[in-house]
């Protein structure tokens, strides 16, 4: 396990990182939750509670981080929300989508455990906001911006006067894959991923300034959600073009039809890693299956 403390704007928004180590997985994966005059926005994985336990204390506790914004319900960013709630009496907030996923808590498989923790998520009372979130000093006020995809309940939050977004999972640094098969929590819809990472775009004009904070990514600028938008429009037309010229060839059976389309537009073909440790969650295969349910425009 690791940790590592990123500053942004001059030192005034902090990404706290916290990665697993396994011999399972052949890179590193880390988490993130970020800092801005006591707003702290998303809580880290389950694994990461004492990390983070030690992290808060050295910050000083409730004295320096008064609330948290949880931006959606995934356990790698509400994993450290029950020890915040417990051992610091940090209240937890979150888009009223986000609040039934959590009461309850849950489980999730064995591939998940490797990287964010083997307990799984705890349940955790959050309060619904719907309105502004004002920060510590009243600096900063952030208002909701729901961009589901990743998950229903994603919400991202925009200061508009400083030009400041953080968006959790909306946006990935490359899209190679998604979530889906038979995982009941974890189901990407690449078509609601465009469409919100476009609505981030439109609402964001003008902001030369904006700087947008990532989960398992970091800083980026305005630029990145362009270019994600365009690497995604690419993925649908090819997705779509590989289909036709493989129905034209004489291809029926919509499992090979997805496979073969895997083969064409990834020169080493499917993630077998992924594929197989998270049996089936974790694929290419989900990608292009989500990207031809996704119609062309005419």
């Amino acid at each position: 396990m690791g940790t590592r403390i990123i500053p942004y704007n001059n030192g005034e928004i902090l990404e706290w990182r916290w990665w697993a180590e396994s011999k399972l997985i052949s890179f590193q994966l880390f988490a993130s939750c970020f800092l801005i005059d006591g707003l702290l926005i998303d809580s880290n994985a389950p694994g990461s509670e004492m990390d983070l336990q030690k992290y808060v204390k050295k910050l000083g506790g409730k004295n320096h981080i008064s609330s948290c914004f949880l931006t959606h319900f995934h356990e790698d960013h509400a994993g450290g929300s029950p020890m915040l709630k417990k051992e610091f009496d940090i209240p937890i907030y979150a888009s009223p989508l986000t609040v039934p996923y959590l009461s309850k808590g849950y489980k999730y498989r064995f591939y998940r455990k490797t990287y964010w923790g083997r307990h799984g998520q705890k349940p955790i009372d959050v309060e619904p906001v719907d309105g502004p979130i004002i920060t510590k000093s009243g600096k900063y006020s952030f208002e909701l911006f729901p961009m589901p995809g990743h998950s229903p309940d994603l919400t991202a939050i925009i200061d508009k006067k400083n030009q400041i977004a953080f968006v959790g999972d909306a946006i990935m640094h490359k899209y190679g894959y998604t979530f889906g098969g038979s995982s009941p929590d974890l189901y990407e819809d690449i078509s609601q991923i465009y469409n919100s990472q476009k609505s981030l775009y439109k609402i964001t004009d003008g902001m030369d300034d904006l700087k947008i904070y990532v989960a398992h990514v970091g800083e980026v600028n305005r630029d990145f959600i362009a270019e994600k938008i365009k690497e995604i429009e690419n993925l649908h037309k090819n997705a779509h073009k590989f289909q036709k010229e493989l129905i034209n060839n004489g291809y029926k059976k919509q499992s090979k039809i997805l496979k073969e389309i895997v083969k064409k537009m990834w020169r080493k073909g499917e993630l077998l890693q992924f594929k197989i440790l998270s049996m089936g969650e974790i694929s290419r295969t989900n990608l292009v299956a989500t990207l031809l349910k996704w119609p062309l425009d005419n």
